[in-house]
């Protein structure tokens, strides 16, 4: 697999990197999705085109993140206004990995964010059942602003949990 380093924080674990994500890794996403035993929403049938329809899109940056050699997750910045973006992340699962490396991850990405793409605010978003994926937010700092109420469809309506984070908070 090409891997192709494009940042590394000062501030977290050295054995952390950032890489580019290749549009051939396409297939090798939606089967860690799969394998990792994520669900999708009830609305996307194909998963590998699910992703490759929003790889070719200009505006998304996607990366690879890495503990070592280990691929620890992907992760795309989606522009939502000027120097904000929506950061989606898709990890391991906490009983297959350190915990502390799923935190330094997320915590790298977003110093990425504000320091190489210059942005002012970053939002995440995850299920009300993700507790794990809402601790994972937490921890990395993120703030909970508010709950858009049934706007999930994952197999019926989902309740969907808004996080922030400022560069100044960072």
């Amino acid at each position: 697999m090409r891997f192709k380093e494009i940042y590394r924080s000062e501030h977290e674990d050295p054995n952390l990197s950032l890489g580019r994500f290749y549009s051939t890794d396409v297939r090798k996403l939606a089967a860690f999705r799969q394998r990792e035993g994520r669900i999708f929403p009830s609305d996307i049938v194909d998963p590998q085109m699910y992703f490759t329809q929003r790889v070719r899109d200009p505006n998304t940056l996607y990366l690879t993140g890495r503990y070592r050699k280990d691929v620890l997750g992907y992760g795309a910045f989606d522009p939502i206004g000027a120097n904000v973006a929506v950061l989606n992340c898709w990890v391991k699962k906490w009983k297959r990995v350190r915990r502390q490396w799923l935190v330094g991850l997320m915590r790298t990405m977003a110093s990425f964010g504000f320091r190489e793409m210059g942005l002012r605010r970053l939002t995440m978003t995850c299920t009300s059942f993700a507790k794990a994926a809402e601790r994972l937010i937490r921890e990395t700092g993120f703030t909970y602003e508010g709950t858009l109420r049934k706007l999930g469809n994952y197999n019926g309506p989902t309740d969907i949990l808004i996080f922030g984070l400022l560069k100044e908070e960072f």
